[in-house]
């Protein structure tokens, strides 16, 4: 979490640079990594300090054992197996870096949706029986030890999809143009080497795709309609799309279903203000508002 900290406050340099010119706005990123007060760095020195023993290990039983050893399986050995790595002098910075991206995407991503569902759950009670109702059934002794007993959860599903869906990042899912150009349809054209970027705005509060009012929360949107949170699509693209979409995203919305279940179970949930805070939006990221959230613990009848 250290690392994701400290990302975030590089993410806080001011988005109108880019409106100037994106180089300008690169620049001043990497001005604030190399110079400022950053840690990102020392917090990959710790990180190349812990795996640089390991992989030393693993290619001396490599070398060893040649096509005899059985290597791990996990983040650090995918790195290594990838084409032009020099095996007789990894690249520890790379490999660090990979390693830290990984984990800022595994673990901040869960943390600011779990905080988002909180928020959107604790500042609206017409739906806190129902949902809690849902949860006594499905997770009776608050032992949820089975995949089953959470795919039941429809409608804590759906509601955890709608939070997501009002809460997501406004622009990303960036790409590089590769080729020679691209060109859209309406003739405008970007060269190559433009990077490339979704406003999702104009995705998840289409009122084409969404009905004539799209800005409203209706945590019941996706029930009896076959789409899941985990679902991606030309509608919800909070996990990206094809072949690129999360490969962790299954994981994670388990994750956030089983934690929220258990709260649900435990706790009347509520915002301070008991309305839902709006978030912050740096750079055309979404951060959940810091606003405190209550937590009083049930009395069983």
């Amino acid at each position: 979490m250290n690392f994701s900290n400290e990302l975030y406050k590089l993410l806080k340099v001011p988005e109108s640079l880019g409106l100037i010119h994106p180089w300008i706005f690169q620049q001043s990123l990497i001005m604030r990594f190399r110079f400022g007060r950053c840690k990102i760095k020392k917090l990959q020195e710790i990180v190349i300090e812990k795996i640089k023993p390991e992989i030393e290990e693993r290619l001396r039983q490599e070398r060893k054992f040649g096509n005899n050893w059985k290597p791990p399986v996990d983040c650090i050995q995918y790195l290594l197996s990838q084409p032009g790595v020099d095996k007789e002098n990894p690249d520890y910075v790379w490999i660090s870096g990979y390693l830290l991206a990984i984990t800022f995407a595994s673990m901040s991503t869960t943390v600011s949706s779990t905080t988002n569902f909180l928020l959107d759950f604790a500042s609206r009670p017409e739906y806190w029986d129902d949902l809690l109702e849902e949860q006594e059934k499905f997770n009776p002794n608050d032992k949820l030890t089975d995949l089953d007993q959470i795919s039941k959860m429809e409608k804590l599903d759906s509601f955890l999809k709608e939070a997501l869906r009002l809460t997501g990042n406004v622009f990303s899912l960036i790409h590089r143009v590769t080729g020679s150009e691209l060109k859209f349809s309406n003739g405008y054209q970007l060269p190559r080497g433009s990077n490339v970027g979704i406003y999702l705005k104009n995705v998840h509060y289409d009122d084409e795709r969404y009905g004539p009012d799209p800005n409203k929360f209706d945590g019941y949107r996706y029930l009896g309609k076959e789409s899941p949170t985990s679902k991606v699509s030309r509608d919800f693209l909070h996990f990206g799309m094809g072949r690129h979409a999360c490969p962790g995203r299954i994981f994670a919305i388990n994750e956030i279903k089983m934690l929220s279940s258990i709260l649900i179970k435990k706790y009347k949930i509520t915002t301070k203000s008991k309305k839902r805070p709006s978030n912050f939006i740096i750079s055309g990221v979404s951060f959940p508002n810091p606003e405190p959230l209550i937590f009083e613990k049930r009395v069983k009848a």
